[in-house]
């Protein structure tokens, strides 16, 4: 993975922190010279200098509630920027993870193919040493041969599931550092399959309230991106719940396996009427579909529930500016001529 885009998102990330502490400075200020006013009005004498005060006290109150009002708009677009830039680095550590999995993968295949490989060495060695006819050899061999990977694959398959309880028992204890070495097996074999016993597990440890929400949400960052009718009915369940602490991450599993895209929908909508920023979370969608999920990402410009909701809570001169935005992160991955007929960009 290239380092440019980390470094990017951290130099972002610094630059929001940065805006943050200016504005939370300059309303400190204000506020230290509203208290040097209000000491000036209680000690001094004389009724024409009362008034003075009286009329810069206002004045200097009405400047700071202009500020404070500043300070919430660039709080808010801070905590929408912040959401769009976790999401870009979920992707970006994603795809680290796809990386590190495909290593795991190549690994296990060539420890496949140097097993098939030693195999057939001990095999000819047992024949050389036997001095059998050359005739007689090559019949055994071509019996031997079918046999030699399915065995060698039996093996790794039966070493891996035991490797995989092993993981999944320690993912579920409450021993923290060996909770991550389990999570840390899963994540990077998800080529291994999970038993529908191992599911089931791994959910009943979801629903346990008994466990800290930390843990119960690493556990689900585990598992999500594996697709499985278990773990797609545990999500369902959360992802029109708004209470739910896996909300959030039950719409990043609807969005990452394209199983239902109404319920995609709902779950967005859901989301979007919490606190978060609307703007953030829909900004997120496109950062994480416009690469890999082409028509999702015409189907949520065209969807009238999410395009109304977004219409009917920002004002209309943040949804003209939020159209220039999405235009700005789709122009390398879609032609004007594909946004432009959308019901978002369309709408009047």
């Amino acid at each position: 993975m290239a380092k440019e885009p980390l470094d990017e998102s951290k130099a972002h990330y610094e630059s929001l922190i940065s805006l943050f502490k200016y504005v939370i400075g300059i309303i400190t200020g204000l506020f230290t010279l509203i208290g040097l006013a209000i000491g000036y009005i209680t000690y001094s004498d004389g009724k024409e200098m009362r008034e003075d005060a009286k009329a810069k006290r206002e004045e200097m109150i009405k400047e700071v509630n202009e500020v404070k009002q500043e300070l919430r708009d660039k709080i808010k677009r801070v905590d929408e920027e912040l959401i769009t830039l976790s999401m870009r680095a979920n992707k970006e550590i994603d795809q680290t993870r796809i990386d590190a999995i495909r290593q795991v993968s190549d690994i296990r295949n060539s420890a496949s193919a140097m097993a098939q490989s030693e195999a057939r060495r001990k095999i000819d060695q047992v024949f050389e040493d036997k001095n059998l006819d050359t005739f007689i050899v090559k019949v055994a061999k071509d019996r031997i041969e079918p046999r030699i990977k399915g065995l060698v694959d039996q093996t790794f398959a039966e070493n891996e599931n035991r490797q995989m309880q092993i993981a999944v028992n320690k993912m579920l204890g409450f021993d923290r550092a060996k909770i991550n070495e389990g999570i840390n097996y899963l994540q990077l074999n998800i080529e291994t399959r999970l038993t529908g016993f191992q599911q089931k597990e791994i959910i009943a440890a979801l629903e346990e309230t008994k466990r800290t929400k930390e843990s119960r949400l690493q556990i689900a960052h585990a598992v999500y991106r594996r697709k499985s009718s278990l773990f797609e009915d545990f999500f369902r369940k959360a992802i029109l719940d708004s209470e739910s602490i896996f909300q959030p991450l039950a719409v990043t599993y609807y969005l990452t396996h394209d199983v239902n895209f109404n319920l995609l929908v709902d779950g967005v909508l859901v989301q979007m009427k919490t606190d978060s920023p609307v703007l953030g979370i829909y900004y997120g969608l496109f950062d994480v579909l416009k690469d890999s999920n082409r028509p999702n990402v015409i189907k949520l410009l065209n969807s009238e529930i999410l395009v109304d909701h977004l219409y009917k809570v920002l004002q209309k001169s943040d949804y003209d500016k939020s159209k220039i935005e999405i235009k700005n992160r789709l122009k390398n991955s879609f032609t004007e001529g594909e946004l432009k007929n959308t019901y978002f960009f369309s709408r009047p």
